[in-house]
C-alpha cells in the first residue's frame, strides 16, 4: 500500500504530538518543582534572617537593661534598704526578667553569688523564694569561669514550681584584659521570644544554642523548648560553618526531608534553624502533573481531529524541507532528507526531486565543513577563514606580533616512567586544556614542537590588546594548570610544571612550503628570543617571564618584579626581563 502524504502526515502528528506533551509534562513539572523548592529554599533563609535579628534584638535590650538596674545596684544609696526598695520598684516594671543576679570573684576564689533581686510581680504571682534559685544555680550552673573571660552563656532551668527559666550570663566588671571580677545572670520567662516567630507562618522555626537544645520554637509541639536536636545535619552545618548564616537541606529525626536554613543570632552562641517539608514541593508537583495531564489530553484529542480534517492541505516534505533549510542557515550540515544508501524512487514529484537535490547540496557543505573543522584544529577560526577564501598565498610578511612559548619542565624524565598510552593520554588532556586558554584569549597556535606549544597574537590579524590578551592567557593557563594537577593527582600521576616566556616584536608571518603541502608560520630573531626567555624560568626560578618590549606594549597593570638583563643564547645584548605574579587590580583585559 503506498503511503500518501496524508498518512505520513497524520502518522507523525500522533506520534510526535504523544511524544512532545509527555516530555513537555515532565519537564514542567520536574521544571516547576525544582523552582519551589528553589523559592521554599530561600524563604527559609528569609525567615531564618529575619527572626534571628529580631532574636538578637531583644536579646541585646534584655541584656542592657538588666545592665542597667545592676549598674544601679553600685551606686551610693543612704542604706540598704533604700537600695533594694529602688532596684524592687524598678524591677517590678520588667515583664520578661524573673530575677537578676551579681556572682563577685574575689582575687583567685570561686565566683559566689553577690547578691540577687527577684521581679516582685512574678515572685508574687508563683510564689518564689530566693531558695528557689539558689537550687537551680546548683542544677543548672553557668560557665562562670568562661564568662570571665568575655564570652556570653545561656542555659534552660525549671523552677521547683514547674516554670521554665531561660539564664543568660554575662560579663559584667572588668578587672583586667579579658578578665571580668563581677558576672551578671540573668533569669527570663520561657515565652519571651514566642511573638519573635510570629513571622514563620508555614514554615517551623526554632531558637537553639550550640549544643542544639532548643530555647523557643514557632511550633512547641514540634519543637517543644528544652529538647535536643544537636544530631541534625542542619545542626552540624551550622557549627562548621565559618559565616552567619546557610542553607542545608537534611532529614529530621521522623526521616523525613526537610528544606532548612541557619542564622547565627551573634549573641550566646545562639542560631534560629527554619525548616519546610520538602513534600510541599512534591505535592505542588502532582497536583500540577494532573492538571497539566488533563490539559495535554483535552489538547491531543482537538489536535487529532483537526489534522485529520485538515492534513490534505498539509505537507510533511514541504515542512521537512523548511527545517532542513533553517538548520543549515545555522551551520548545522548532519541533516538528511533521506536515510543514508536510501534508494530514492525517479518517478516521485517535484517535492521528492528538491528534496533529493537538497541532499545532494548539503552532503557538498558537510564535507566543506569537515575540512573547516579539520584546519580549526591546527589554526585559528581567522586563519581557516583566510585559507578556504583564497587570501594566503606562498610568501611572507613582516609583522609586529606578540609571541608566546611554553614547554614541560622535566618531560623527557617524566615520560621515560610512563608507558606510552598513558604518556600520551596525559600529554593530550594537557595541550588540549592549554590550546583551549590560548584560543579563548585570541592566540593563534602556530606549532606544537614536543611537549611546548607556539602560540602568537597578531598573526595574521592584528588587534588592540593583542599583548595583553596574551599575558592574561599566561596567567590564566598557570591557574588551568593548577586545576589540571589537581586531577592528575587523583589519577596518581605526576604534577606537570610548565615555564612561559612571552616575548613582542617584528616576525615574519606566511606560508612556508609548496603547493601540494604549505605550512603557516612565523619566524626570525623575535621568535628564537622567546624560546630563549622560556628556558630563561628555569634559571630564575618561575614559571612566567615577560619582556620589557611585551610589558611596554601592554597598557593593563600587573605585579611585576625586574629580574634585570640576562645573556640568552644567539644574542650578544642581554635580554631584560620581568617576573609576572598577576593583575595590580581588580579590572582584567578580555
Amino acid at each position: 500500500m503506498k503511503l500518501t502524504i496524508s498518512k505520513k502526515l497524520n502518522a507523525f502528528i500522533i506520534s510526535s504530538l504523544l511524544v512532545s506533551i509527555a516530555a513537555v509534562i515532565f519537564l514542567s513539572t520536574s521544571r516547576f518543582t525544582a523552582d519551589l523548592a528553589g523559592l521554599l529554599r530561600k524563604d527559609t533563609v528569609d525567615v531564618a534572617a529575619l527572626i534571628g535579628g529580631r532574636v538578637r534584638a531583644e536579646m541585646r535590650e534584655v541584656a542592657d537593661r538588666g545592665r542597667i538596674l545592676s549598674a544601679v545596684s553600685l551606686e551610693n544609696f543612704k542604706d540598704e534598704t533604700s537600695k533594694n526598695e529602688f532596684l524592687q520598684q524598678n524591677m517590678a516594671l520588667e515583664k520578661d526578667i524573673f530575677a537578676l543576679g551579681i556572682f563577685r570573684r574575689v582575687q583567685n576564689a570561686p565566683f559566689t553569688l553577690s547578691w540577687r533581686i527577684m521581679n516582685p510581680q512574678i515572685q508574687k504571682s508563683k510564689n518564689l523564694v530566693a531558695t528557689d534559685f539558689e537550687a537551680i544555680d546548683k542544677t543548672n550552673s553557668l560557665p562562670l569561669d568562661a564568662i570571665s573571660k568575655g564570652d556570653v552563656n545561656f542555659t534552660i532551668a525549671k523552677l521547683p514550681e514547674g516554670s521554665t527559666v531561660l539564664r543568660v550570663g554575662l560579663p559584667f566588671i572588668q578587672q583586667g584584659t579579658n578578665n571580668f571580677s563581677d558576672l551578671l545572670v540573668i533569669d527570663l520567662r520561657d515565652d519571651v521570644f514566642t511573638a519573635l516567630f510570629a513571622e514563620s507562618t508555614s514554615y517551623v522555626s526554632y531558637l537553639v544554642d550550640k549544643t542544639g537544645t532548643v530555647i523557643g520554637s514557632s511550633d512547641p509541639t514540634q519543637m517543644a523548648p528544652g529538647a535536643n536536636v544537636g544530631g541534625l545535619d542542619i545542626i552540624d552545618a551550622m557549627s562548621k560553618s565559618s559565616g552567619q548564616s546557610g542553607q542545608r537541606d537534611f532529614e529530621d529525626a521522623n526521616g523525613e526531608r526537610q528544606i532548612g536554613a541557619f542564622q547565627k543570632v551573634g549573641f550566646a552562641n545562639l542560631a534560629v534553624i527554619s525548616q519546610v517539608p520538602f513534600a510541599k514541593a512534591e505535592l505542588a508537583r502532582a497536583i500540577i502533573f494532573r492538571r497539566a495531564a488533563y490539559l495535554a489530553g483535552i489538547i491531543l484529542f482537538l489536535t487529532l481531529a483537526l489534522g485529520f480534517i485538515f492534513s490534505e492541505s498539509l505537507t510533511r516534505p514541504i515542512k521537512t524541507l523548511a527545517t532542513a533549510a533553517g538548520l543549515i542557515e545555522k551551520g548545522d550540515f548532519t541533516i538528511n532528507i533521506f536515510k543514508p544508501n536510501e534508494k530514492t524512487n525517479p518517478r516521485g514529484d517535484e517535492i521528492h526531486q528538491l528534496s533529493h537535490t537538497f541532499d545532494q547540496m548539503v552532503m557538498g557543505l558537510r564535507e566543506r565543513d569537515k575540512v573547516k573543522s579539520a584546519l580549526s584544529t591546527y589554526h585559528s577560526k581567522e586563519l581557516v577563514d583566510k585559507v578556504l577564501s583564497g587570501e594566503l598565498k606562498i610568501g611572507g610578511e613582516r609583522k609586529d606580533a606578540t609571541v608566546l612559548f611554553t614547554d614541560i619542565r622535566g618531560f623527557t624524565t617524566l615520560s621515560e616512567k610512563m608507558e606510552p598510552a598513558l604518556l600520551f593520554q596525559i600529554l593530550n588532556q594537557y595541550l588540549s586544556c592549554m590550546v583551549n586558554v590560548i584560543l579563548e584569549h585570541g592566540g593563534h597556535i602556530d606549532k606544537f614542537i614536543g611537549d611546548g606549544i607556539l602560540a602568537v597574537w597578531g598573526v595574521p590579524d592584528s588587534k588592540a590588546g593583542d599583548t595583553d590578551r596574551a599575558i592574561a592567557c599566561c596567567l590564566a593557563m598557570r591557574q588551568a594548570l593548577k586545576v589540571l594537577n589537581t586531577k592528575f593527582s587523583e589519577q596518581g600521576v605526576q604534577e606537570f610544571h610548565i615555564g612561559m616566556g612571552l616575548n613582542h616584536g617584528p616576525v615574519i608571518a606566511g606560508n612556508i612550503g609548496s603547493n601540494e603541502r604549505m605550512e603557516y608560520t612565523i619566524i626570525g630573531d623575535t621568535v628564537n628570543t622567546t624560546t630563549r626567555i622560556e628556558t630563561l624560568t628555569k634559571t630564575v626560578g618561575t614559571d612566567l617571564l615577560v619582556s620589557d618590549v611585551a610589558l611596554k606594549n601592554s597598557t593593563g597593570k600587573y605585579i611585576i618584579q625586574d629580574l634585570a638583563g640576562h645573556q640568552v643564547k644567539g644574542r650578544s645584548q642581554t635580554v631584560q626581563v620581568f617576573k609576572v605574579d598577576g593583575y595590580a587590580e581588580e579590572v582584567k583585559t578580555a
